[in-house]
């Protein structure tokens, strides 16, 4: 789940790039979406503020009140989902990410998001016909295969996790060693579980 979403990527780097003026610049869009709080690019961007210092509750606040005014952006959408899915709420994050793809189902990465929230949730059967679709978007999301290759396992799908990995393997090496490791635990701890039945 290396990818997932705008506050990962924003997260501590962005910390580092606001550094001391994060509050300053902070107060400032505060100020201005109390002049005009019907200001959605103001909302976005103090939503995206808080989650670069790490308030994903805040940052989920300001970006449902943004999502009241405008029910079409996308981005504040795909964002909310990461500031849920940052606090582990992945049930939200997941209506988040659907209503994201209701907006544009064209995006890869939205999907990619849907399918590791799933997969947070444990619903392993979803997860996988979501990364598949990922896939079938974007087939050079080597996570995804990575994921996907985790899904089969811990459904006991030794055949297409297998698949994944063969799959996997050309692309990118350290993660098809990593996986295979994780299959190979996974898929010998369950034949151990079931010799002991």
């Amino acid at each position: 789940m290396k990818r997932v979403l705008y506050f990962l990527a924003i997260g501590s780097l962005g910390y580092l790039i606001f550094g001391c003026q994060a509050e300053q610049g902070i107060e400032k869009l505060q100020q201005e979406v109390w002049k005009n709080p019907n200001n959605t690019r103001a909302l976005f961007k103090l939503g995206m503020a808080y989650g670069s210092i790490e308030d994903y509750e805040n940052a989920s606040k300001t970006l449902t009140k943004l999502i009241l005014i405008d029910s079409t952006h996308t981005l504040a959408y795909s964002a909310l989902g990461a500031a849920y899915f940052k606090m582990e709420k992945y049930n939200q994050a997941t209506e988040a990410f659907q209503k994201v793809i209701v907006l544009d189902s064209t995006k890869a990465d939205y999907h990619f998001d849907l399918a590791n929230a799933y997969f947070q949730l444990k619903k392993y059967q979803k997860a996988s016909l979501t990364y598949e679709h990922v896939l079938k978007l974007d087939s050079a999301q080597t996570d995804t295969y990575y994921n996907l290759g985790l899904c089969y396992g811990y459904m006991g799908n030794q055949a297409k996790a297998k698949a994944i990995l063969k799959k996997l393997a050309p692309i990118n090496a350290y993660l098809s060693v990593n996986l295979e490791r994780k299959l190979k635990d996974m898929f010998e701890n369950n034949s151990s579980d079931q010799n002991q039945n």
